[in-house]
C-alpha cells in the first residue's frame, strides 16, 4: 500500500485492463493510464501518464501518439506514416522496428501527457519537430548506442 496516497497497487491481466479502459473510451470518457516501458523515450518515459481519448480515424495524422493492437499486444507509439488503411507506427526510442497496423487496430489517441504534476506538450510544434528529428537521427543513434555499450 502506498501510505502517502492511500492507494493500493494491484496488477491485473492486460486483456482485462484494456477491455475496461476501451469500454470507458468508447462511451465518450477520457482515461489516464501509466506509461510502461521505454519505447517512447525521450518524449514519454516509464511512470509518465497519458490521457487517452477515442480515436477519430478520419482525423489521424503523422505525429499523433496512439494506443494500438499489434500482434496480440497493446502498444503506445507514434504514427509515422499513413498509406490508405495502413498506419505505420514507431516508438520514438526504437531504432529499427516500424509496426504496420490497419486503422481498425488503432484503439485510442493520446490527448495529453503528464510527468508528475507537469503537463507534457506532446503536440506542440517544437515537440513534433524534435520527434521528427529524433526519428531521422536513428542511424546515428544506432552507432552511438553501439559505442557506449
Amino acid at each position: 500500500m502506498d501510505e502517502t496516497l492511500g492507494h493500493r497497487k494491484i496488477q491485473i491481466n492486460n486483456e482485462v485492463f484494456f477491455a475496461e479502459i476501451l469500454s470507458d473510451i468508447r462511451s465518450g470518457k477520457t482515461v489516464k493510464i501509466n506509461v510502461i516501458g521505454n519505447s517512447m523515450l525521450p518524449f514519454l518515459r516509464y511512470g509518465d501518464q497519458v490521457l487517452l481519448e477515442a480515436v477519430d480515424l478520419d482525423n489521424i495524422q503523422p505525429g499523433d501518439i496512439v494506443l494500438a493492437r499489434y500482434k496480440k499486444q497493446y502498444i503506445l507509439h507514434r504514427i509515422r506514416r499513413i498509406k490508405g488503411d495502413t498506419v505505420f507506427l514507431i516508438g520514438d526510442n526504437n531504432l529499427q522496428l516500424i509496426e504496420e497496423v490497419s486503422k481498425s487496430e488503432l484503439l485510442a489517441k493520446v490527448l495529453q501527457g503528464f510527468r508528475g504534476q507537469k503537463q507534457l506538450h506532446l503536440y506542440s510544434r517544437k515537440s513534433i519537430v524534435k520527434s521528427t528529428l529524433y526519428y531521422y537521427l536513428r542511424p546515428l543513434r544506432r552507432v552511438v548506442s553501439k559505442i557506449i555499450r
